[in-house]
């Protein structure tokens, strides 16, 4: 019986965190913070907010209305990296 081996390299590097909301930097990990961050979002009133019906009658959303947060986390030299982000609510609010 032949017992094959499987080898992988795994790099670690440390990487720093931006959250962004409409272009607008909330939090950078290699900065010193002041003021504990606050996101704010202007919710749609209902769904006419983000919706349209397009010239064929179909429903279409208007992304620019939905509220968002971008986050980003790159390496010393600038590289984006495949990671995994948490985000949570203190209320729950905030559902996946």
């Amino acid at each position: 019986m032949l017992i094959k081996t499987v080898q992988k390299s795994i790099m670690v590097v440390k990487g720093r965190v931006t959250v962004l909301q409409n272009n607008i930097v909330l939090y950078q990990s290699n900065t010193t913070q002041t003021l504990q961050p606050n996101i704010n979002f202007t919710l749609p009133r209902d769904e006419s907010d983000i919706q349209y019906i397009d010239s064929g009658g179909v429903p279409q959303i208007k992304p620019e209305n939905i509220p968002s947060i971008h986050i980003t986390v790159k390496d010393r030299n600038g590289n984006i990296l495949n990671t995994v982000a948490n985000i949570v609510s203190k209320q729950g609010l905030l559902i996946p």
